[in-house]
């Protein structure tokens, strides 16, 4: 499989598309997307806090490290299942409505099921 490196402007082009495509997404799908990325998310904490509580107080910064090397599985398993965090939502459905891909509605509605979802 070949790849390359992407230019900013296929970048942007990317994400322009993706905003349509989350506009076009409907909110209860949306919502479970959202509950299972906060589910990653406490995944990940808990397997930082394992890690964390097993090592002992007084090699404080290697329990820091160590932790921060444990935790980006949460991010990993969001990418490959798919979740949606109130973050990227924020960042790509901005990005649309600058553009003039979709409309303030859109914009506002997936950014509140995603961000409903957390509480």
């Amino acid at each position: 499989m070949a790849s390359r490196d992407l230019y900013p402007q296929e970048i942007l082009q990317v994400v322009l598309d993706k905003s349509c495509a989350k506009a076009q997404s409907s909110i209860p799908t949306l919502a479970i997307l959202s509950i299972l990325a906060g589910g990653y998310i406490g995944f990940g904490y808990l397997a930082y806090l394992k890690v964390v509580s097993g090592i002992p107080h007084e090699w404080g910064g290697v329990a820091t490290l160590l932790g921060a090397a444990v935790f980006p599985i949460a991010l990993i398993c969001i990418l490959l299942g798919g979740g949606e965090l109130v973050t990227s939502n924020m960042m790509i459905m901005s990005l649309g409505r600058l553009a003039g891909r979709i409309s303030s509605k859109c914009c506002c509605a997936t950014g509140l099921s995603s961000a409903r979802a957390i509480w």
